[in-house]
């Protein structure tokens, strides 16, 4: 069962940054896709606190990446140091780092789909927790 989750999720964090770089790609090729993203940027930043939510969603995964990191990294250290908690250790540190820096380094200006692919990139690193968790719940009923 863990295993169907685990590829479901993984296949769900393929299709978001598939969907993510189709955005990106349309909307620097495509006029009318270009005007799509300008457009709702401008209605996103005129009807929500983007920037709120946006430290906001920062300081959550920084705080959960932190949490399940040491986490794994205490599973680490206790275990036999098994390659697939290294590989999860990493993978969740890699993607909460993306996710982290690509918030603060970028923005509209620069990219115009920048709100699509930072919701993506959330949604990753949501799901890349899901599976961190799943993995230490399953084991540690061993």
């Amino acid at each position: 069962m863990n295993k169907i989750v685990n590829h479901i999720l993984s296949f769900l964090q393929l299709i978001i940054l598939a969907i993510v770089f189709l955005v990106q790609y349309f909307s620097t090729r495509k006029m009318g896709m270009m005007r799509h993203v300008v457009y709702t940027n401008q209605k996103w930043e005129a009807n929500y606190p983007i920037a709120t939510y946006e430290l906001g969603a920062i300081a959550v995964v920084a705080i959960i990446a932190l949490i399940v990191g040491i986490k794994l990294f205490v599973k680490l250290k206790s275990e036999n140091k098994d390659a697939i908690w290294m590989k999860i250790f990493a993978l969740q540190m890699a993607v909460s780092i993306i996710y982290i820096g690509f918030s603060l380094i970028y923005s509209t200006e620069q990219i115009r789909s920048y709100y699509y692919i930072n919701i993506g990139l959330l949604l990753t690193v949501f799901f890349q927790t899901m599976k961190s968790c799943i993995y230490l719940k399953t084991f540690k009923q061993l």
